[in-house]
């Protein structure tokens, strides 16, 4: 009999994907009790732990109790009968608690066991495959101060496909809440998620007045279809100062150049169409729309093959865009960057300069953004419907006021990132913006490299995995600072997995709330864990698990790992304990109320959590 308290741990590995080798028998023995472990699996052998099996079917825990009376089971805390089988079939972490007491005598054992989704495999150890729930419109009611704004181009020639913005503000930020815009007839009503929505249509609005309403807010505008249009043909090496004046409409039918020395203009109101293909290349300077009153459209045929990209490399690069609209862009296979490795609509490189403002990139084929050792500012803009935001490496990266969502699209499949940082000399502010309907990450900053990321005043809404993916490897020198951030819906709110020594990571007055896991130390590899999380003045509850301090490598978790200071959370490991009876009350906002704890107690006056 071992001694009063004593728990001893075991671990078993499942994974519904691994080809069917063998069935395995475990007989788990306990003064006297059986417990049969009956699975399809692979056994295997990692380090000091004695054995893992990996179940390619369902796990069946088999109590066969010499005194049945005198033991407990609990599976993930919930308490068992032991007169019957225990099925457990549920992907994800699972541990179960075997007590006994026999003559006064208490023994306990856990044994510790992950059943893998056989669609996701190994890239979601210990978790269950996360699906978002489907987008839903809040019933609040708007603020007063709530404005509604259409961008879409107001003259536009026939047999194009309609592209249409819209965007919700609230004073000086965009609207915190969902909703549906009510479009002109034919259109169907367009999801407005946290202030951005779009849609791009083959099927024109009928005019010439367009009628657009959020709630009680109206917007109604002229549109103009113009028929007969002569278009500008354009292709090749242009040389000089070109200008295409307000209102253009130029048809490129292949690849042009701006060499250094030579600059092109695009003037208010132009649409750009462009075939199967078709790249630009800027060396010099691009100027697009620098009055910002009647938008740009960049955009192919309805239905016909998308055109390439526009790609801007070096020094002399400077590229600054403003009201613009791009669409269908991203065709080019043997063009492809990144983890995506699908074309981006802007490839910044090689010391660019690329700056926008006020431009949406709705429904493309390939990536957003590929940046490359370049400066890049994005400005109060909206990526949706891409293969994914993009990816920058080794880049000054700034994004302000800007949304990303929906990549590919708004469904149920997993598949890319919101956007993806990495690099030792990666230098990123990104404030008051939202990173939404992923199937991957929101915003993934992880491999090897190092660098300085701060992120500010976002949302992050969700995303099948991670809403913030950190890592880092070796010496890299990594410092992630999150302040004021709500993360919510996502697989896992806040993830700090394999990372050097030099990697921090710094959370404060942030809210993660209705993720399955709220934060989590460690991942789903098998690295080494060396980084430091901080979280402070925060908010982790209303999720599964709302912190989760759990290494794959040895199934243990990190007892420095995570550093908590003056925050709540309900759900945790014992290493943290728990504050189940607290009780905080939100507005519709999630900030915190007056009367709710946690009001004005930051360690600098603010509230804990939102600010």
């Amino acid at each position: 009999m071992k001694n009063n308290k004593n728990i001893v741990r075991k671990h078993h590995y499942f994974n519904y994907n691994i080809i069917i080798l063998s069935v395995f028998f475990f007989v788990l023995i306990i003064s006297g009790c059986s417990y049969l472990l009956t699975g399809k699996h692979e056994d295997r052998i990692y380090g000091e732990i004695h054995h893992r099996t990996v179940l390619t079917e369902a796990g069946y825990f088999i109590p066969i109790p010499e005194y049945y009376d005198t033991y407990r089971l609990y599976l993930d805390m919930i308490p068992q009968r032991v007169t019957e089988p225990l099925i457990v079939n549920d992907p994800g972490y699972h541990e179960l608690l075997i007590e006994s007491c026999i003559d006064t005598a208490y023994m306990s054992e856990i044994l510790q066991f992950v059943i893998l989704n056989k669609e996701r495999g190994t890239t979601e150890w210990g978790l269950p495959p996360w699906v978002p729930p489907s987008f839903t419109p809040d019933s609040v009611t708007l603020p007063v101060t709530t404005s509604l704004t259409i961008v879409y181009p107001h003259s536009y020639p026939e047999n194009l496909s309609f592209p249409c913005i819209i965007l919700l503000d609230n004073e000086n930020e965009k609207s915190f809440f969902n909703k549906y815009c009510s479009m002109p007839a034919p259109l169907s009503q367009v999801p407005v998620k946290r202030g951005f929505g779009s849609v791009v249509s083959n099927v024109y609005p009928a005019g010439p007045l367009l009628s657009f309403s959020v709630d009680s807010l109206t917007v109604n505008s002229d549109f103009t279809i113009e028929t007969d249009v002569v278009w500008t043909i354009k292709e090749g090496i242009l040389t000089g100062d070109q200008v295409w004046e307000t209102g253009s409409r130029i048809h490129i039918t292949g690849d042009i150049i701006i060499d250094p020395g030579n600059s092109l203009t695009i003037g208010e109101g132009s649409i750009i169409l462009l075939d199967e293909n078709v790249n630009i290349f800027i060396r010099s300077i691009l100027t697009v729309n620098d009055l910002s009153e009647e938008v740009v459209v960049f955009t192919s045929l309805p239905d016909s093959p998308a055109w390439g990209g526009i790609i801007i490399s070096g020094e002399d690069a400077i590229v600054t865009i403003n009201g613009s609209i791009f669409t269908n862009s991203g065709g080019n296979i043997n063009m492809g960057h990144g983890h995506s490795d699908r074309q981006p609509l802007f490839l910044i490189e090689d010391n660019a300069s690329f700056t926008c403002d006020n431009i949406y990139i709705v429904d493309n084929k390939g990536q957003a953004f590929g940046g490359e050792s370049s400066v890049i500012e994005v400005h109060n803009s909206l990526v949706q419907k891409c293969v994914t935001g993009g990816q920058f490496t080794n880049c000054q990266l700034t994004i302000i006021g800007s949304c990303f969502s929906d990549f590919p699209e708004d469904s149920s499949v997993y598949i890319n990132n919101g956007i993806y940082i990495s690099g030792n000399s990666t230098v990123a502010f990104i404030t008051d913006s939202r990173f939404m309907y992923t199937k991957d990450d929101g915003i993934d900053s992880g491999g090897s490299g190092g660098g300085d990321i701060t992120i500010s005043n976002c949302i992050v809404d969700s995303c099948f995995h991670e809403g913030f993916a950190l890592s880092s490897k070796g010496p890299s020198v990594k410092n992630h600072i999150l302040d004021n951030n709500f993360i919510t819906r996502c697989g896992q709110g806040l993830e700090l997995g394999y990372s050097s020594e030099n990697h921090e990571v710094y959370a404060n007055h942030c809210l993660f709330y209705d993720n399955f896991i709220g934060i989590r130390y460690g991942d789903n590899y098998k690295n080494e864990y060396n980084g430091r999380m901080y979280i402070r003045n925060s908010i982790s509850i209303n999720n599964t698990k709302d912190i989760w301090n759990m290494k794959a490598s040895d199934w243990k978790p990190s007892i420095n790992g995570i550093v908590l200071q003056n925050s709540f959370f309900y759900s945790c490991q014992e290493i943290y304990g728990n504050q189940e009876n607290l009780i905080l009350e939100f507005d519709d906002s999630m900030h915190l109320l007056p009367s709710s704890p946690g009001y004005q107690e930051g360690t600098d006056g603010e509230n804990i959590g939102l600010w």
